[in-house]
């Protein structure tokens, strides 16, 4: 059993690299408190999208938030506590670069979290 796990995780070493992220589609009638939340809690940001649903024609902002593996669960506890209705679809990013994905010590890293 232990051998079968390492050898999964050899292979998803290989095939996805030593570093991966996860990103959080999210939709809910409570964005822009969510928005606002995860930047003052978790100091990422939140890229806001027009959306409009495809049966009722309604408008709604989607986010999309890029974290570290580590920091998902904390994500989606955020969202719950403000909205236990939001659509919340979580998926692996394996490549990410730009402000607050770097190894700044300044900053809050994202990057060589495995």
């Amino acid at each position: 059993m232990v051998t079968v796990y390492i050898g999964a995780r050899v292979i998803d070493f290989i095939q996805e690299g030593a570093y991966s992220a996860k990103g959080a589609t999210i939709i809910s009638n409570q964005s822009e408190e969510i928005a606002a939340t995860i930047l003052q809690r978790m100091d990422r940001g939140v890229t806001v999208l027009e959306g409009r649903g495809s049966y009722s024609g309604e408008k709604r902002d989607v986010l999309y938030c890029v974290v570290a593996r580590n920091e998902i669960v904390r994500l989606k506890n955020i969202i719950e506590s403000i909205d236990p209705h939001a659509f919340v679809a979580v998926s692996t990013v394996h490549d990410v670069a730009g402000e607050g994905f770097t190894l700044d010590e300044n900053k809050n890293p994202i990057s060589g979290i495995v």
